[in-house]
């Protein structure tokens, strides 16, 4: 036994209290930085992917229900940290409203309104919105027509 012992005394490594507390650390210190390595672009650019998906939404709500849907930005008067979406003088859907990601804004027409017909109800061929986040930006499109929207850089 003496043999045995000496051997497991002069072993390096890891109880697993240590282990477990390391991970612990690492967790932690991966919690904190990984918000900080996603490039703000990145939040941006999904926000406004997101938006119009929404807008598309919205679109094909209205087409399917009949009934006039809207998309209001919200505070009044902007700039805009979040939206919902509603069929005419009906409560938010459910999901809505969202709260653009921290630190991003948009800027544009406060509401859209989208007809059965599946056209927004715009005074212009199209509409648009800015996203912005410091330098970083993207753009979400609304074409009257045909009711769709697209986001670009």
């Amino acid at each position: 036994m003496p043999a045995l012992r000496a051997k497991v005394e002069g072993q390096d490594g890891l109880t697993l209290l240590e282990a477990v507390a390391v991970l612990i650390l690492l967790a932690v210190l991966a919690a904190v930085a990984v918000p900080n390595l996603v490039p703000t672009g990145a939040a941006v650019q999904a926000a406004g992917r997101e938006l119009a998906a929404d807008m598309g939404m919205a679109r094909q709500l209205a087409v399917s229900r009949g009934l006039a849907y809207v998309v209001e930005f919200q505070p009044p008067g902007g700039p805009f940290t979040r939206y919902t979406v509603r069929a005419v003088a009906g409560a938010d859907e459910s999901g809505f409203p969202k709260d653009l990601p921290a630190g991003v804004t948009a800027s544009g027409p406060s509401m859209v309104r989208f007809l059965p017909s599946g056209q927004a109800d715009l005074s212009t061929p199209w509409a648009e919105w800015r996203l912005e986040a410091g330098s970083e930006s993207a753009t979400v499109r609304l074409w009257a027509v045909t009711g769709y929207a697209r986001a670009s850089r």
